[in-house]
């Protein structure tokens, strides 16, 4: 590998280069240098063929500010997101909206016209997120994740706080049934004209008896599907097996894709008054 040195250009004397395209790399140094572009000087270096262009305007000791502006920070909640976007917006602003992936995308810079364009550097991103304990619930969700007795207590006594009604009093005490019960033969469940599941079982303890557990085969949350999203209802619908003398319980959230298309129109809502801009349905 020949070793050649580049002195032909101010400012690169010494600048020793080892390559074996020590010719092709010479002349895209020499190319380097403070160019005119768009009536601005900016400082470049032309690399050779098969590479990029690279600015060197971070370099410049006496550059009071960048050349260009380039931003795309992403927001999980809309007020952060509409506040930011009114700060730095202009009247080629624009917001476009993906429902399939629940988020909205500003451009600040975008194009005036077709003949009139702009850079679209500074954009702004909101994903919506959905809330801890929306999350939790719809990871639970379908017959696919039966819970036993007790593992289904515990859960209810976890996310209680979310129940309104019944009351969350009437769930824990459920729960605790159902934790005190966990070792009950359990024959048959009935639905009663209240709603609720009444199930017969059998003791399994040395002194054998019987008895009922009634547990609500339905119940209403209060919570917020997104994170910055209002509170909203939603019904639980409570489903249960019987195999073998063992009980297991699952759930069904009525709705649940209704209720996040519902909350992310009530972001779109606000996104429009907040920010006087309607959004554009599609992908940027």
């Amino acid at each position: 590998m020949k070793k050649k040195t580049i002195k032909e250009n101010e400012g690169l004397e010494g600048l020793e280069v080892v390559t074996e395209t020590g010719d092709a790399f010479k002349a895209g140094m020499f190319a380097a240098g403070v160019q005119d572009v768009d009536g601005k000087k900016h400082p470049v270096i032309v690399l050779p063929e098969g590479s990029k262009v690279e600015s060197l305007a971070e370099f410049l000791p006496d550059l009071p500010k960048p050349l260009r502006s380039a931003s795309n920070p992403v927001f999980d909640e809309p007020k952060s997101f509409i506040e930011y976007f009114n700060k730095f917006k202009t009247e080629q602003s624009v917001i476009f909206c993906n429902v399939e992936t629940s988020t909205f995308n500003a451009m600040i810079d975008y194009h005036e016209s077709a003949v009139s364009r702009s850079w679209c550097d500074i954009n702004a991103r909101l994903a919506v997120q959905r809330s801890p304990e929306w999350d939790k619930w719809m990871e639970h969700n379908g017959p696919n994740n039966k819970f036993s007795q007790s593992g289904f207590a515990e859960f209810l006594e976890d996310m209680a706080k979310d129940i309104v009604n019944p009351e969350s009093a009437s769930i824990l005490e459920a729960c605790l049934m159902l934790q005190a019960k966990k070792e009950g033969n359990f024959k048959s469940g009935l639905k009663m004209q209240d709603g609720s599941f009444e199930f017969t079982y059998d003791e399994k303890i040395v002194e054998q008896g019987s008895g009922k557990l009634t547990v609500p085969n339905q119940f209403l949350l209060e919570i917020a599907p997104f994170r910055g999203s209002e509170k909203v209802t939603v019904s639980i619908l409570l489903r249960f097996r019987i195999n073998s003398g063992q009980l297991h319980f699952f759930y069904k959230i009525e709705q649940p894709q209704k209720v996040e298309e519902e909350a992310f129109q009530k972001f779109f809502d606000q996104v429009v008054k907040e920010t006087k801009i309607t959004p554009w349905y599609g992908k940027a």
